[in-house]
């Protein structure tokens, strides 16, 4: 039930097992396991979980309360983001520069630093051309 609990969420904010794996410091291998049953997180990953997805640890163990009451701290994020915003934190996340403090931040200071991002790529490719 876990498993299908996970799924859900991750699905729902449109994240890959792959960008919930690095926020969380595992394997895609071992956060896939989650999600299908095969293993069980442990208490530490279970709080991670609930942060990430801004539900109560009881939500994910047995089904209880309603996960809407408690938005996800990325669901707030991309709501306030521009489209190219979201694929810049997207591929940020890609990257393997999973950002926890990042996340919680304000929208606006994840925007101040995508856009801090945004001139650092465009510096970068002057450098190599």
């Amino acid at each position: 039930m876990i498993g299908q609990r996970l799924r859900g969420l991750r699905e729902k904010r449109n994240l890959t097992q792959e960008q919930v794996a690095k926020i969380l410091g595992i394997t895609r291998p071992a956060y896939t396991q989650y999600e299908t049953g095969k293993r069980e997180p442990d208490p530490e990953t279970l709080a991670k979980l609930a942060e990430i997805y801004q539900v109560t640890t009881d939500y994910l163990i047995k089904g209880t309360n309603d996960p809407a009451q408690k938005r996800s701290i990325l669901n707030d994020v991309i709501e306030n983001l521009t489209p190219e915003e979201v694929e810049q934190l997207r591929t940020l996340l890609q990257e393997e520069v999973a950002f926890k403090e990042l996340l919680s931040s304000p929208t606006e200071t994840i925007k101040d630093f995508l856009r801090a991002w945004t001139i650092m790529q465009k510096m970068n490719k002057g450098k190599t051309k």
